[in-house]
């Protein structure tokens, strides 16, 4: 399996709506409540919202880590659950079949609009809490490569590297906490600093380890 750029569907708002009201009654059979993204947001159209208890235990990549890799339909959505991976497993097919046969996924091929053929589930889970976590920054610049179908850059790098290594090493070598997680598709990796002499520590991960080596734990 493998996944495009989700920006190259092109698909307009009467699109999604009548995509989301085709897949909606499917999930809905296996208790899962599918309902628009919100107003407002970059993903509004071609982001939906699912929640039940299905989707507790779910792992899957998010797009940004899935685009330009080859992925087993075990690997696209994976469940700790035994009896909901077997059920995950039958929803994908069933709704793979249901957009195979949408009419408008015939009108989008005549326009020369690439078909949606699949629904991509990331983001699962349960969360402890809807409180959001004020400090935290994310930095986008790997992730948008990717998203652009293309593998980081050496610029890339060196923008991250700008906009948030040497803000974080500053202030750590001011003696402030600060923490670091590095996430890929199987894992993150999370450290934090403890006082005195941790600007030497993040220099020391840095400087000694090679990047692969940590890409490789990712």
């Amino acid at each position: 399996i493998s996944l495009g750029a989700p920006a190259q569907l092109q698909l307009s708002a009467d699109h999604a709506q009548a995509l989301l009201a085709a897949c909606a009654p499917l999930l809905a059979e296996d208790g899962v409540q599918l309902q628009p993204w919100p107003q407002g947001t970059a993903d509004t159209g071609v982001r939906w919202l699912a929640t039940g208890p299905l989707l507790a235990q779910v792992q899957a990549p998010t797009p940004a880590q899935a685009i330009g890799r080859r992925l087993t339909r075990t690997q696209v959505a994976r469940s700790a659950n035994a009896a909901h991976q077997r059920t995950l497993t039958r929803l994908n097919s069933e709704l793979e079949m249901l957009l195979a046969s949408h009419p408008l996924n015939d009108a989008r091929e005549a326009a020369r609009l690439p078909p949606v053929n699949a629904l991509w589930l990331h983001g699962a889970g349960t969360l402890a809490a809807h409180a959001p976590r004020p400090g935290v920054a994310v930095a986008r610049q790997l992730s948008a490569a990717l998203a652009a179908q293309r593998a980081p850059t050496a610029d890339d790098w060196l923008a991250l590297d700008a906009q948030w290594g040497a803000p974080l090493l500053a202030t750590a070598r001011a003696g402030q906490p600060v923490q670091l997680t590095l996430s890929g598709p199987q894992r993150a990796i999370t450290w934090q600093s403890s006082p005195p002499g941790l600007w030497s520590r993040i220099s020391s991960l840095f400087g000694h380890k090679r990047l692969h080596s940590l890409r490789n734990q990712l």
